[in-house]
């Protein structure tokens, strides 16, 4: 009874807490592709994680509301290019520890069984709850920044509950023999599950590139209000449906979903086409391929590593995505593309597809030896 109250609590608190960074990420996508925020991104994920170890944990969340909050209020309030960019980097440092890392820690940790189905659960309700503070900030900015800022903090002193130490460990030791192995051989399966979420993460930048790139160069007609309702939908019903099926046909066959959603984007966005069908369900598939990541990404490193090392190598995984995804302001810099280059691109896409789909086999298939040991 006690562990369902713990649970419970912390279910309603990641709503608390990261409905409202949804929102905040919603409102503006220049601001979550900018390349400060993209920068915070990335250096935050290893620093979150080593700030999480250190510090209390009510302080550490509380800190990294605040970082968000405030980086966020910067960003909008200051039309000076300096104060602006400080503040995406210094959201992008808040969100590497609470968006990225809080949810899957809480979640791998507290609960037993159910996890894929719980992490699904508690994303899609992140994304649906960010979609109303996502309104409410477009209508009534700063009063909802300050209501958004207050309810995480609440959500971070009254809900969220750090889970004991015991409950990530393995309780048997390998031999220093077998030891040895068994770190060459994670280490090696780790550096393969970079470059599968590097190389997901980069084809989804380039198919959010390729769709700006349409708009401007009316390769495809626009369909009005395509950018949010498709990509929303998408967003709103993935997790959910991705840990469904994670659940039912397993981790693997997860990844293989991921990599076929993006491929659909790629093609959608990619190669001319006179059909707006075609830019509808090329938004509705970058937004499921979007959802889909926070859940597939923390259970596959959980199936690969078990509880005792899953912290580590979460957080060596995870600056893949934030590093794929500065390939957009990047790309968008370039203004020397021309249709035929875009094609080429296109299928060099595709290309880095079908080696991300064997660099996961050949991840996945060591699992027997990790697990062994």
């Amino acid at each position: 009874m006690i562990r369902f109250f713990y649970l419970t609590r912390n279910i309603l608190g990641l709503l608390l807490v990261i409905s409202p960074l949804a929102g905040f990420l919603c409102i503006d996508y220049s601001f979550v592709l900018s390349m400060g925020f993209l920068c915070g991104l990335t250096v935050g994920v290893p620093l979150a994680l080593r700030c999480y170890d250190l510090l209390p944990f009510r302080l550490w969340t509380g800190l990294y509301v605040l970082f968000c909050c405030g980086g966020f209020f910067l960003y909008i309030s200051e039309e000076n290019r300096l104060p602006a960019l400080l503040g995406s980097l210094l959201a992008g440092l808040g969100y590497g520890g609470l968006a990225l890392i809080l949810p899957a820690n809480l979640i791998i940790s507290w609960f037993r069984f159910s996890k894929t189905l719980l992490l699904g659960l508690v994303w899609s309700g992140i994304f649906a709850f960010g979609l109303l503070w996502k309104i409410l900030l477009e209508r009534i900015t700063y009063p909802a920044l300050l209501s958004g800022a207050s309810l995480m903090l609440f959500g971070v002193l009254f809900f969220l509950e750090r889970p004991p130490r015991f409950l990530l460990q393995n309780g048997s030791q390998p031999s220093p023999a077998s030891g040895r192995r068994l770190c060459r051989f994670r280490s090696r399966s780790a550096r393969k599950v970079f470059f599968y979420a590097l190389i997901i993460s980069f084809t989804m930048s380039f198919g959010l590139f390729l769709a700006q790139y349409d708009a401007q160069s009316e390769r495809l007609p626009a369909v009005s209000g395509a950018e949010s309702v498709f990509l929303f939908g998408g967003l709103l019903i993935a997790p959910l449906l991705s840990g469904l099926f994670i659940n039912r046909k397993g981790v693997y066959s997860g990844c293989v979903l991921l990599i076929f959603l993006t491929e659909v984007t790629i093609m959608c966005f990619g190669f001319e086409n006179g059909a707006p069908l075609f830019l509808r369900i090329g938004y509705t598939a970058v937004g499921a391929a979007l959802g889909m990541l926070p859940v597939l990404l923390p259970i596959l490193v959980y199936y690969l590593y078990g509880p005792s090392e899953f912290n580590e190598r979460f957080a060596q995984v995870l600056p893949a995505i934030p590093a794929g995804l500065s390939a957009v302001p990047l790309l968008t810099l370039t203004q020397f593309f021309d249709p035929l280059t875009v094609n080429y691109l296109t299928f060099a896409a595709m290309f880095l597809l079908m080696i991300s789909f064997f660099i996961i086999f050949s991840a996945w298939k060591h699992r027997f030896i990790l697990l062994k040991h």
